[in-house]
């Protein structure tokens, strides 16, 4: 297996919150969907329809790695949308960097999920808080290309 990359902290970027939301959500995997469901009734909502499938894998991807590897009563999911873009936010309860695997195996249960995010997104990053969690977040472009 490809060795994880560790990424360098960044700042998430600004984006002024035409519409906001935030969930807390336990450490129960079954909340990923609840969550789901949520942002695509908010996106549609917000009129932002057309982008509800990738905001969704990111969405997924983002909070099944804060499940899987910081599971604790910390994970939050922040969506926010501008004019054009889409932030989504999940906090959780490590201060450990994301770590994406360069060339993951595609028979692999795990190590795509980075990747994924990455390909679906302007832009992202993770930024650490001085409380030991992190904010692991993903720019989308709402506005077409």
């Amino acid at each position: 297996m490809p060795a994880a990359t560790a990424l360098d902290p960044r700042r998430r970027p600004r984006v002024r919150a035409h519409h906001k939301a935030t969930l807390a959500l336990d450490p129960d995997p079954a909340r990923v969907g609840h969550a789901r469901r949520t942002v695509r009734a908010l996106l549609t909502r917000w009129q932002l329809g057309q982008i509800t499938d990738p905001a969704l894998l990111v969405l997924t991807e983002l909070l099944a790695n804060a499940l899987r590897h910081a599971p604790g009563p910390a994970t939050e999911l922040t969506v926010t949308a501008d004019c054009g873009a889409l932030l989504i936010e999940v906090r959780d309860s490590s201060p450990q960097p994301p770590a994406m695997t360069a060339d993951a195996d595609p028979y692999a249960e795990t190590g795509r999920g980075l990747p994924l995010v990455h390909a679906m997104s302007h832009d992202w990053g993770w930024t650490p808080h001085q409380d030991e969690t992190k904010t692991v977040w993903a720019l989308l472009n709402t506005s077409p290309a």
